[in-house]
Order: structure tokens, then C-alpha cells, then sequence
């Protein structure tokens, strides 16, 4: 992170606190809190930081601080019954996004009207996380803390994405008011104030004209049973036919209600979601059961229950149950869960845990999101779904006169999850302009107004039935017309902004450091690449003439690690001197047990001096592999040493990219895939996944600008091996391509990148394991901390310094 002034160290302890403070205020503006108005405050909060003086670097890590402090206390229910690591993986994703907010507040923050393009900023972020990866997570938007704010009815104009921008603006304008006030700016300062008072003002504006209950085309009564469950957890279906008892048993008590004229009788009887965890399409008792409670209290009965399919798959179903007819209209919920009801990348999560084989096999169903009880067309959202604007859109839209949200939060206990998700549906109420009615298992069950307003509302693990008149409304409010425009909109807007606000700043960026990135063909100098002379780097002898290709791989040596490669070998040894004929080979076979080593030597025998084979007894890994070659190597005078895969990942026809570079000045070259013109070919979306997040984290974690820290198609000139000290490298995997890379960064290596086609092996087996992540994971880790503990103490010394002087 970037600092300006001379307490840089206080600046810095200041902004991560000030990080942190913000995402705690986000944090508590969430129900069962009634303290909706910190969240402008947290965003404020936030933006401050941001607008401090800060890098993009800074910017993202602050943001994710926040994120942390945000996520990681709204989401312990995940960890609840299944420990801390989902849970603090989840959260710690989420706060990436909120990382991807600093970001792009850094770049946006100098330019005219930056309060709105900080809050359009935030609109993005949110839309990144409800959109991707697997469908997205919009838990936590900040319209979910806003159900009993002055802000709610913005909600009926654009949706929760509206509602979320018109937060985030009031919290941006506030951070303007407050700089604004400290650099005595009395034109920003009523700029600021005329921002935060928009959307207080439009809401006030569309309030006299939200619905209440007393507003629609016609009333029907509905009721809502709450049967509870045995006992918590992730076990609490354990007995299915027990929960299945409480619910018919507590609407035959609403039927002896309805009998004695103590209660009127329901039109329509809505259950929760796992009401009926025994298929009642093939068990007759659980059938006979529904269908006696539906003719007991004289109303179809919508039944949350879990059918199994021929495909031995599984559906979250919602069935409108008549005793007449048993099972009609149907809605198998559409948006399920990711790691819940399915595992997405169950190959690939399988590296990490055995667990992943028992994962659920749900899939999603189809539909317009409605079901058709008692001539009524009820939108259905069943738990998770109601988190996304499109579940009950569509089903607005399909004709839905009134919303239902069949829950079952009995997996939480009683965390807030529960209190989280009845917001949602209250901002859904006054999105759609319908009433809700919200049937949970467990509890909270609640009826909701078209207004937002809570009716009637259970306790928690209690059975209990709701029952009230609510409107049936045929009218369309302005954000179901809409639909996901007003999200659209304000996230191009910040892209737009984005792309403004970094025009205006790259032509004083440039090149940063030593790092550069060339396009196939292109020779990057070494005044280009930012060479300068370092300490501890011989300047290079430089003795290869450009553009000789023949020179260049006389002196190059290929160095290929291989095991079990017997069939791949004399492929990519043939490509290679088909395509730079004068380079040496040196083949490092780790004993591999089907003949590899032996093949090797057969080539070797037949190449004329021109290949070389190191026998090693046992296999000890990628990393020792290398370094035993780059010993050979050195020791015999070879002035480029490249690292190339046995498996035919790595191009042969491409080295000569590679070995420009070096001939041109740089210390390392690196084939990446991630760079523009950069490709990967056949590989498993989740290997791609692994390798592109790996990158990612590395970047993150270490402060460099690598695209591809990874990757494994490597030429080196000689000095820049000699300047390291290989004995004390000890990583394995891809891991050992990081600490290399890592370590010449250190020691102000020029690092070049220059794009190549990385093809999946199409003979044998990947090497990647489970303990090679790990290792990677664990080390990048251990290396970031320890350079940034490294940059305090320098800020402490060149403070202290500054001090004395």
C-alpha cells in the first residue's frame, strides 16, 4: 500500500481500523437490528479510507478488509452445524468483492460527480457477487438491511439493486460532506448534502403510494402452518415422518379452529419447504397423510417436499395438494444451492475432501415460478431463491397475484439467518407490490403487506399457525417492469466510469518496476523492461546476436523433468529439434517405474551429444528436479536454461519467443497463458479454475504483476540462476515456480511474459495432487505476510530515521 506522508505507519493502522469499523457498522445495520441507517454510515466510512491517499492496491485490500469485517459476522450460521471453514471461505470471498468496490473507487474518486460513480461502483460489486461464480451469492446486498428504513420504497421503483445504489449514494454523499468539511469546500459540501438528500427524497415521494393490505383487486385468507421440527441442525430431517406429523397435525388444529367458528376458514394453506422430506409421489402413507390435513381443513395445501427422480437426482418441490385431486400444479425450485443441495466441480473439490461424494444431488427445475391453488396463481420462491431478483420477477410477470416464500431455516438454529431472510422478503413485498406469506419450518414464519409491513409473525421453534386476509393484486409495479435494467445500467455506468478514470491516469503509469509483458514476436529491451543495474545481479554477457536462432539454441539447455513419460518423450524431444535443431536436451528422470529413463537413454544415444539423461533414484518432486538440471546446466557453461513439461503442454515451436527475451536483457521469460494472446486448449474448466485462482491469490498475496507466476515454460539467463541460492529452495509443484519467480523479484530481476498455447496432455496422467495446492497455498501465504511484516519495518526504520535527522 502507498502512503504520502511522513506517519506512514499511522496512516496505515488508521485505514485498516477505519476497513474494519466500516464493515462492522455494514454488519449492524442488518436485522434483527433495527439500525438500518449505519449502513450509509459504513459506507461512508469506507470511502473515506478509499479516498486517502491509497494505491488500487490499497484500495482492494482495504476494501477487503471490510469485506471481512462485513461477511465474516453476518454469515456464522453457514458454520453452524459444519465448523468454521465454509463459513470463513464463504466470507472471505465475499470480501473480495468488496475489494473489486475499492478498486474501482480509487479510479473513479478523482473524477467530476465521483459520488455517484463511488455508489454506481458499489451497484457493480453487488452484481459481480449475485452473478458469479456458480450463479452468484447476493446474501448481504445492503437493500437486505433496509426493510424498516426510510429508503424502502425506492425498492418499488428499481428493485433491491435500486435500493442497494440509493444506500451506497447516501453513504458516499456523507463521505463527501465530511472531506469536503475538513478541506472547508463549500461548494463540495453542498454538493454532498444535495446527494444525500435524493434518495430520502424520492422514497418519501413513492411512499403515500405503496399498497397496503387494504389495497387490491380481492382478498382471499391464507394461512401459514409452522410445525417445527424435532431438533436442529444438519440431522433435523433425521426423522422425516416426525416432521411431516407436526405439520398435518397443526392444520388439523386449525381445522378444529375453522369447525368451532374460531377461525375462518383459509382459501389456500401454505407449508414450508421440507414439510414432507418423504416423497409423497412413492410412499402412500405420507400422500394419505397430506391429503386427510387438506380435506380436514377444506383448502388446497401447498407442500414443500423432496422428490426423488428415476435418475436417482433429487427436486425441492412445492405441489399444490387438493384433497380431491391429490398432487396438482407444481414449482421444483429453480436457483439451488451450491454447496447445500449440489457440489459444483465435484472432481475437483474432491482433491480437498472425501466429503465431497456425499454432497446432494438436487436439480433445478424449470418453469415460470408459479403455482396454480384454489384458482389462484401464487409466485413461488422457496428459501435461497427468494436472494434473487429474478425467482420472483418471473413469476410477477407469469401472473402471480401473491407471493410465497416456503422456508426451512431448521439447519441455522437460531442464528440470524432466519431474521436475514424475512428482510429479503419484505423488500420483495414492496418490489413486487404483493403481499408475501413466508412459511418456515422452524420459524420465522411472517405475512407480509404489499407495503412491507409485517402482520403477523411466529416465534422461533414453536408450531404455530398465521392466518390472515391478504389482497390479490394484478397490477405491476415499476421495478417487476423493468426487471434487471436498473442493475445493468448502474453497472456500466461504473465500468463506464472505470474506463475514464483509468485513461486519465495510464499514461503516468506505464511500465511499473521491472515486469513487462510482450506480444508474440516482440522484442521487450532491457531498457523497455525497466533494466537498471542491481546489486547481487551480473549485468548479462549479452553474447547471443538477436534474431540468430541457431546461435541462441546452441547455447540453451532444455531441461525436462520427467516420470512415467515413455510414450510423451520422444514426441516433444522431436517437435523441439525440429523447431531449433542445434538445442541440447537434458532429460532428469525421477526412476519412473514404465521404462521412461530407458527410453531416454536410447535417445540420447542416437542424438549426436545432443541429449543427456540424469538418472535419480526416487521421485522427489518438479522443484528437484529443476534445480538438479540447473546445476548440470550451469556447470557446463550453458548460458540460457529453460524449464519445458515432458507431457507436450509446452510448444516447442514456441521456445524461440522465449529466447528473444532472454537475447534481448531479461533475467526470466515466462510462456503465459494469461497474458493477451496467451491460450489453453482441452483443459478441464476446473483445472483452468485452479490455475487461473492460484495466479489470482499469488498476485494478491505477494504484490506482484504477473499474470501467470505459475506457469512452467520458463527459459533463465545463466547470471540470474548464479545470483540465487538453490540449496535453500525447497518448494515442490507449481509451488517451486512461485518461490523462483519470487525470488528474482527480490533481488530486481527484469521478468518478461510473453504469450504462448498451453495444451492438456493427450497421453497419460496430470501430476497435480491435492498436497501440491496445499503447499502452494500454505507458502504464498507464509511469503505475503512476511513481506508485508518486511514493509513495516522498513516504514519504521525510514520513520525513525526522518525522526533523528
Amino acid at each position: 500500500m502507498s502512503v504520502r506522508s511522513t506517519s506512514e505507519r499511522s496512516a496505515v493502522l488508521r485505514n485498516l481500523l477505519g476497513s474494519v469499523v466500516a464493515g462492522l457498522l455494514l454488519f449492524a445495520s442488518f436485522p434483527p437490528r433495527p439500525l438500518w441507517f449505519l449502513a450509509p454510515v459504513g459506507v461512508a466510512v469506507l470511502v473515506l479510507v478509499l479516498t486517502s491517499g491509497t494505491s488500487k492496491r490499497g484500495g482492494f485490500g482495504y476494501g477487503a478488509i471490510a469485506g471481512l469485517g462485513f461477511f465474516v459476522p453476518l454469515l456464522p450460521w453457514i458454520g453452524i452445524y459444519v465448523g468454521p471453514l465454509p463459513w470463513l471461505a464463504l466470507a472471505g470471498v465475499c470480501a473480495l468483492y468488496v475489494g473489486l468496490f475499492g478498486v474501482v473507487t480509487r479510479i473513479v474518486a478523482d473524477l467530476p460527480y465521483a459520488t455517484v460513480w463511488i455508489a454506481m461502483a458499489w451497484s457493480l460489486s453487488e452484481w459481480v457477487r449475485s452473478s458469479w461464480p456458480f450463479g452468484g451469492f447476493p446474501w448481504g446486498r445492503l437493500a437486505f438491511g433496509q426493510a424498516d428504513g426510510i429508503l424502502l420504497p425506492i425498492a418499488n421503483l428499481g428493485g433491491a439493486p435500486l435500493l442497494s445504489f440509493a444506500v451506497a449514494l447516501c453513504g458516499s454523499a456523507l463521505a463527501t460532506v465530511v472531506r469536503a468539511g475538513v478541506e472547508r469546500d463549500r461548494a463540495a459540501i453542498l454538493g454532498g448534502v444535495a446527494a444525500f438528500a435524493l434518495a430520502p427524497i424520492v422514497a418519501g415521494v413513492v411512499w403515500p403510494f405503496l399498497p397496503g393490505m387494504a389495497s387490491g383487486d380481492r382478498h382471499v385468507t391464507v394461512a401459514a402452518i409452522q410445525g417445527s421440527v424435532p431438533r436442529l441442525g444438519l440431522e433435523f430431517n433425521a426423522q422425516r415422518r416426525k416432521v411431516l406429523d407436526n405439520h398435518v397435525a397443526e392444520t388439523m388444529r386449525l381445522a378444529d379452529d375453522v369447525r368451532a367458528g374460531r377461525a375462518p376458514k383459509p382459501d389456500v394453506v401454505i407449508w414450508p419447504e421440507n414439510s414432507s422430506d418423504i416423497d409423497p409421489y412413492r410412499n402412500s402413507d405420507a400422500s394419505g397423510e397430506i391429503t386427510a390435513a387438506a380435506a380436514a381443513v377444506g383448502a388446497p395445501i401447498l407442500v414443500g417436499a423432496v422428490l426423488t427422480n428415476d435418475d436417482r437426482t433429487t427436486t425441492n418441490s412445492v405441489i399444490a395438494w387438493t384433497a380431491e385431486s391429490g398432487p396438482g400444479s407444481r414449482h421444483d425450485k429453480r436457483i439451488i444451492q451450491p454447496f447445500g443441495e449440489y457440489l459444483p466441480w465435484r472432481g475437483f473439490f474432491r482433491l480437498f475432501s472425501s466429503y465431497a461424494d456425499s454432497a446432494g444431488y438436487f436439480v433445478p427445475g424449470h418453469g415460470d415460478g408459479t403455482v396454480t391453488a384454489a384458482g389462484l396463481r401464487i409466485g413461488v420462491a422457496t428459501c435461497y431463491e427468494v436472494a434473487f431478483d429474478r425467482a420472483l420477477k418471473d413469476s410477477v410477470r407469469a401472473g402471480a397475484q401473491l407471493l410465497a416464500v416456503p422456508t426451512n431455516n431448521a439447519t441455522f438454529g437460531d442464528s440470524e439467518m432466519t431474521y436475514q431472510q424475512l428482510a429479503m422478503s419484505r423488500v420483495r413485498a414492496v418490489e413486487h407490490g404483493r403481499a408475501v406469506v413466508v412459511a418456515a419450518t422452524s420459524g420465522v414464519s411472517a405475512i407480509i403487506a404489499p407495503d412491507g409491513s409485517v402482520s403477523r409473525e411466529s416465534d422461533l421453534f414453536v408450531p404455530a399457525t398465521l392466518l390472515e386476509q391478504v389482497p390479490l393484486r394484478t397490477g405491476t409495479t415499476l421495478a417487476t417492469r423493468l426487471g434487471p435494467i436498473p442493475e445493468i445500467v448502474l453497472g456500466l455506468g461504473a465500468i463506464v466510469a472505470m474506463i475514464v478514470g483509468f485513461r486519465r491516469t495510464r499514461g503516468a503509469q506505464g511500465t511499473t518496476g521491472k515486469f513487462s509483458q510482450a506480444a508474440a514476436g516482440e522484442i521487450v529491451t532491457p531498457a523497455a523492461a525497466g533494466r537498471t543495474d542491481t546489486p547481487g545481479i551480473p549485468a548479462g554477457r549479452n553474447s547471443m546476436a538477436a534474431g540468430n536462432l541457431g546461435q541462441v539454441s546452441a547455447k540453451t539447455l532444455v531441461i525436462i523433468p520427467t516420470y512415467d513419460e515413455r510414450e510423451n518423450l520422444p514426441i516433444i524431444i522431436g517437435r523441439l529439434h525440429a523447431a531449433l535443431p542445434a538445442t541440447h536436451v537434458l532429460v532428469v528422470d525421477d526412476g519412473s517405474p514404465d521404462g521412461t529413463g530407458a527410453v531416454a537413454d536410447e535417445l540420447a544415444a542416437a542424438s549426436e551429444g545432443k541429449i543427456s539423461v540424469m538418472h535419480r533414484t526416487e521421485k522427489n518432486g518438479l522443484g528437484a528436479a529443476y534445480i538438479a538440471g540447473f546445476r548440470w546446466g550451469l556447470e557446463r557453461d550453458y548460458q540460457v536454461l529453460v524449464e519445458m513439461d515432458a507431457d507436450g503442454s509446452h510448444a516447442p515451436e514456441q521456445l524461440h519467443r522465449l529466447l528473444h527475451q532472454v537475447d534481448a536483457g531479461a533475467d526470466l521469460v515466462i510462456g503465459s497463458r494469461y497474458v493477451p494472446g496467451g491460450t489453453v486448449v482441452n483443459w478441464p474448466k476446473r483445472r483452468e479454475f485452479l490455475s487461473r485462482g492460484g495466479n489470482v491469490y499469488s498476485r494478491l498475496a505477494l504484490g506482484v504483476k504477473i499474470k501467470d507466476i505459475t506457469g512452467g515454460y520458463r527459459a533463465y539467463r545463466r547470471e540470474i540462476l548464479e545470483a540465487l541460492d538453490l540449496d535453500t529452495v525447497e518448494s515442490h509443484g507449481y509451488c517451486f515456480q512461485v518461490d523462483l519467480a519470487w525470488r528474482l523479484i527480490q533481488k530486481g530481476a527484469v521478468v518478461v511474459e510473453v504469450p504462448i498455447t498451453f495444451t492438456e496432455r493427450e497421453i497419460g496422467e496430470s501430476k497435480m495432487s491435492g498436497n501440491i495446492v496445499r503447499e502452494a497455498l500454505l507458502k504464498v501465504t507464509a511469503w505475503g505476510f512476511k513481506n508485508r511484516i518486511q514493509k513495516l519495518k522498513a516504514l519504521t526504520t525510514r520513520k525513525k530515521s526522518s525522526a533523528a535527522a
